[in-house]
């Protein structure tokens, strides 16, 4: 535990780098005005813009996301609460482009799975399930599709 109070700023720090470099290659720009832990997991960002081409898809005044350690323990990294703060999501598909076409990934398997489509039903809801934060907290926040 000393450990991770001694070097979370430095992997957070990474791990935004790794973000705003792999939203770069995609032509986003990702940025915040600050970004720090305001918990033992929780990570807030302050002023955080994802926006391409000026056409802004993110932004959020304030936004703050707690890891649950026991569910990423088993499944991987898993949220346990998302905090939102006066936040605006536009998600354009029109004519003059699409602002968020870029950032959803092509499935890559190209087999058959031999499961029974009960079975891979079930597995699809699980895995969606397993990805929804135990608490979300909304202030504020806009959602709008154009196409």
């Amino acid at each position: 535990m000393v450990l991770w109070f001694a070097f979370r700023n430095q992997i957070l720090q990474m791990a935004w780098e790794k973000a705003v470099a792999k939203t770069a290659k995609k032509g986003y720009t990702l940025t915040c005005a600050d970004k720090g832990f305001s918990g033992i997991f929780t990570v807030g960002f302050d002023s955080l813009h994802l926006h391409k081409s000026g056409n802004t898809l993110l932004y959020s005044q304030k936004l703050s996301v707690s890891v649950d350690v026991w569910k990423t323990i088993w499944n991987g990294p898993t949220i346990g609460g998302i905090k939102l703060l006066n936040t605006r999501i536009t998600a354009v598909n029109d004519e003059t482009g699409c602002n968020y076409c870029g950032l959803i990934e092509k499935s890559e398997r190209s087999q058959k799975s031999k499961d029974p489509l009960v079975q891979r039903i079930f597995n699809l809801i699980k895995r969606g399930l397993d990805k929804v934060p135990g608490t979300i907290e909304l202030q504020n926040v806009t959602a709008e599709y154009r196409d």
